[in-house]
Order: structure tokens, then C-alpha cells, then sequence
């Protein structure tokens, strides 16, 4: 008997894509080319501006929260109102807090809030 291998030629196939020297050329003109240069080098204006507004863009952020936490803070709230929204919702006392505060104190909007949450 004979090895079924040796009746069947064996085939060489290459893996990995082959690429012409005119499709070389194509995708430089696509991706821009010179691969080993890209990222080094960086506009520093351009990356110092964009740092700037950055930091602006943050610490109008952290402005805007703490005048929220000031006027949070200035509403009163009743601690039977803070109760009843605990007892009702089964959440902690200062989720209660937050959201009569939210609702400047007012027992209906805030129980109204906490249901369409």
C-alpha cells in the first residue's frame, strides 16, 4: 500500500498580503505616507492652547459646581419632610436631602422627581 501523502502534491501558501511597489506608493499617498515619522513630531503652540483651554474648561467646571453645592446648601429642608421621603423610598437620609434641596425644599416636587427617576 501506499502513503496517500505521496500521491498529493504539496502546495506552498504564502500568508500575509502582498504589496506592488505601485500599491506601496498608492497607500502612502492615502495614509500620508513616511509611517516611521508619524506622531513625532508636535505642534507646542497648538499642544499649549489646547492644555489652556483644558484647564479653563476644568476650572469653570469646579466653579460651576461649587456655586451649585452654595445653593444647595442655602435651602432649607425639614427633617420630617427627609423622613418621609426615607421612609417612602427606602433611601438614605442624605439622598433625601439632596433631592428636597434639589426641589427647593419642597416635599411634592421632590417626591414627584424621585418618581420619574
Amino acid at each position: 500500500m501506499s502513503d496517500p501523502t505521496d500521491d498529493q502534491d504539496e502546495e506552498v501558501v504564502e500568508v500575509g498580503p502582498k504589496v506592488s511597489a505601485k500599491e506601496g506608493k498608492d497607500l502612502d499617498k492615502v495614509t500620508g505616507g513616511d509611517d516611521d515619522q508619524e506622531g513625532k513630531q508636535v505642534d507646542v503652540s497648538k499642544l499649549s492652547k489646547a492644555m489652556e483651554q483644558m484647564q479653563v474648561v476644568s476650572s469653570s467646571e469646579a466653579e460651576a459646581k461649587a456655586a451649585r453645592q452654595r445653593a444647595l446648601a442655602a435651602v432649607k429642608v425639614k427633617p420630617e419632610d427627609v423622613e418621609a421621603i426615607v421612609r417612602e423610598f427606602e433611601i438614605t437620609s442624605e439622598q433625601a436631602d439632596l433631592a428636597l434641596r434639589e426641589n427647593d425644599g419642597n416635599l411634592v416636587t421632590a417626591l414627584r422627581a424621585l418618581i420619574a427617576a
